[in-house]
């Protein structure tokens, strides 16, 4: 199959230019090696690419195009079989695209194994260079803000919680760990949550970095709708006295992890 002249690219491109919707992807499916004009009107079934094909760019293509069945009237079989080839996706694909792909997904799901999958994503990165793995944990860590589960809410916790790099520490070594705590920061302004609030007020209090304290206090005033300085003591004492957003009760498996570690 020739691949598409000049001219043919100029008349279909030049709506995506403009703006229209549903232009995202275009390019890199235009320039594919194994470019077809017919699959600009017909998309391959995703469930078949990821069956039978080894190529990396469609593989990731078609973990991209996947929906949840339950939020759109599908049996659990569907469910189960779409959150089981997701979550092998994004633990153990050997492409690091692949897993992204996957995690950006399972980022849109509402089952709560979505939640547990982007946390084995987190932690199975060991495979990949240092800037790839650190790449696949921050979106990781992102996907879990969206999901606003406890194991989620845990994980965001625990990263924001790291003490700082050891003073030999090289310094790519240092930025990797500071993405990924402000990655945490950030993600965990969507939980109104008393230990969440808590954390943040700690990082404001004990972190030497500007970044990371106003990374925290963005967190604090999207969950509070306040907006105070960027200072611990402020924070407590509208948290604390002032009645500030009432604490929610502790979700009794949150309490068993933390007593367990």
């Amino acid at each position: 199959m020739e691949r598409p002249s000049v001219g043919f690219l100029a008349l279909v491109v030049g709506p995506c230019l403009l703006g229209l919707g549903g232009c995202a992807n275009f390019w890199d499916d235009v320039t594919s090696r194994d470019f077809a004009v017919s699959s600009l009107w017909t998309k391959p079934n995703p469930l078949v690419v990821l069956a039978e094909s080894s190529d990396g760019n469609k593989r990731a293509q078609a973990l991209r195009s996947l929906q949840e069945p339950a939020q759109h009237g599908g049996a659990q079989k569907d469910q189960d079989a779409i959150v089981q080839i997701l979550t092998a996706a994004a633990t153990s694909e050997s492409r690091a695209l692949c897993r992204l792909a996957a995690i950006k997904t399972l980022s849109t799901f509402k089952d709560p194994r979505a939640g547990e999958a982007l946390d084995r994503a987190f932690l199975d990165t060991t495979q990949f260079l240092p800037e790839t793995n650190n790449v696949i944990k921050q979106q990781a860590l992102a996907a879990l803000g969206k999901t606003g589960s406890p194991l989620a809410q845990r994980r965001l916790i625990l990263v924001a919680n790291e003490p700082p790099p050891a003073a030999d520490t090289n310094e790519v070594e240092k930025q990797q760990k500071m993405d990924l705590k402000l990655t945490a920061i950030r993600a965990l302004g969507k939980y109104n949550h008393y230990e969440v609030t808590e954390t943040l007020v700690k990082v404001l209090k004990t972190e030497k970095d500007v970044g990371v304290r106003d990374r925290a206090q963005e967190s604090l005033v999207s969950i509070t709708g306040k907006r105070l300085p960027a200072d611990a003591k402020s924070w407590e004492t509208y948290l604390h006295q002032e009645g500030g957003p009432p604490p929610q009760s502790k979700n009794p498996f949150a309490v068993l992890v933390s007593w367990w570690q």
